[in-house]
C-alpha cells in the first residue's frame, strides 16, 4: 500500500523514498529506435523483488497507467 512522504527510512545515501511509490520514466531509452524508454523503482501495485533500483520496466511514451509518474529534479541548491 502507499506510505506517507519520508515516513520510512532514507536509503544509503540519506535519499526518502526512491522505490515503491510509482514507476519513474527515465531519460535513457530501452531500445535503440528510441521508441520505448525505461521506467524504474517498482510501485505500490508490484511485489518486492521489482522494488530495486536495478530493476527496469520499460513501455513507450504514448502508454499512461496509473502506477507510472516522474520525478522533478533540479541542479540548484
Amino acid at each position: 500500500s502507499t506510505a506517507l512522504v519520508g515516513s520510512l527510512k532514507p536509503n544509503g545515501y540519506g535519499l526518502f523514498d526512491m522505490s515503491g511509490n510509482v514507476w519513474e520514466w527515465c531519460l535513457n531509452w530501452y531500445d535503440g529506435d528510441k521508441d520505448i524508454r525505461v521506467l524504474r523503482g517498482g510501485s505500490w501495485a508490484n511485489g518486492t523483488n521489482r522494488l530495486r533500483v536495478p530493476y527496469c520496466f520499460f513501455n513507450t511514451l504514448n502508454n499512461r497507467y496509473f502506477n507510472s509518474g516522474f520525478r522533478c529534479v533540479s541542479g540548484s541548491n
